[in-house]
């Protein structure tokens, strides 16, 4: 069985990108061709990185260099944390490990492919940070974010197809 920190790492990870995806299919219309082709980039980075501290501060000190606000990553992780309610210090501590380095990889990967710069970055920040909010409000279930990218650019989530085969069909148009 997996343990708890691992769990919570996973979530976060596909979280943070299903809530970074949706902001850009809302705010930049980008569809499943340019949501898959940022998912082989971050794969790739991965793969770079292999588990290397050294390789993943070079990842996210590119990314500083871009122009990210440091305030805006922490608020949208700490937000984000609350709302998919990760309880004990473990679950936190990994969930966010999770989130940091997807955030990092995922909006280094739009930069590096679509040329995005401080502006257009700091633009999807605030705007994933408003989903983080909603989640933890309770007005938005993550489920649902990833039902619209599902439904409107083709992405495929098995934590989504998972429930919706327990409980039935997420119902987001009406």
């Amino acid at each position: 069985m997996m343990n708890r920190a691992r769990i919570a790492a996973n979530g976060g990870t596909i979280s943070t990108s299903v809530l970074i995806y949706m902001a850009l299919h809302d705010g930049m219309g980008f569809g499943k061709k340019r949501l898959d082709a940022i998912t082989e980039k971050v794969m790739a980075y991965s793969e770079d990185i292999n588990h290397s501290a050294e390789k993943m501060t070079a990842y996210r000190n590119r990314l500083d260099d871009c122009g990210i606000d440091f305030q805006l990553k922490m608020d949208f992780i700490r937000t984000l944390i609350k709302g998919l309610q990760f309880s004990g210090q473990k679950e936190r501590t990994g969930a966010e490990a999770g989130m940091e380095v997807t955030y990092t990889l995922v909006l280094l990967a739009v930069h590096d492919l679509y040329g995005l710069g401080r502006v257009r970055l700091r633009r999807i920040q605030e705007k994933i940070k408003d989903y983080a909010w909603y989640i933890r409000d309770g007005v938005v279930h993550v489920l649902e974010y990833m039902k619209c990218l599902t439904c409107e650019c083709g992405q495929k989530y098995q934590a989504l197809m998972g429930y919706e085969k327990e409980h039935g069909e997420i119902k987001i148009y009406g």
